[in-house]
């Protein structure tokens, strides 16, 4: 009677850490770096959305150039960076100018004097696909400026 009641125990004991096929986390928790051009992104977000199209979107910030994800179901996911940085407004229209003619000198073009999102949708590596396992995955995404068009 005492070994069933040891066996009975250990068994018990074993579901309770974890150590039974099965017993795992059904979860995944992703962390990693993210750097841009070779910097670290300073702040921003990443999220993680299913490959497929099903189910929901997650993710979490991006702090100095690191973020920590979890709760995402396993699986294969496409993981999407948006860096932000604060932006100063021009105070007056001729500060707006100055800053247009330095952007324009510097080679800029577009018209944005001072643009918030950092990271181009289409940079090298972002929108990249990932497989995450249940338990903690390690995912650095090294992004890059697109390349340029002929």
């Amino acid at each position: 009677m005492n070994q069933v009641r040891s066996l009975a125990a250990a068994l018990a004991l074993a579901a309770a850490a974890g150590l039974l096929p099965g017993c795992g986390p059904s979860t995944a928790t992703v962390s990693g770096e993210v750097t841009y051009d070779g910097k670290p992104v300073g702040d921003g977000y990443i999220t993680f959305t299913p490959a497929d199209g099903k189910g929901k979107d997650a993710g979490g910030s991006i702090t100095g150039g690191r973020y920590q994800v979890t709760g995402l179901p396993p699986g294969p996911k496409v993981a999407k960076v948006i860096a932000v940085k604060q932006v100063n407004f021009a105070s007056s229209s001729e500060e707006m100018m100055r800053r247009a003619a330095e952007a324009r000198k510097a080679g800029s073009h577009d018209g944005l004097v001072d643009p918030a999102d950092t990271i181009p949708e289409n940079a090298e590596g972002n929108n990249a696909q990932v497989s995450l396992k249940a338990g903690d995955n390690k995912h650095d995404l090294h992004l890059k400026k697109p390349a340029r068009r002929k």
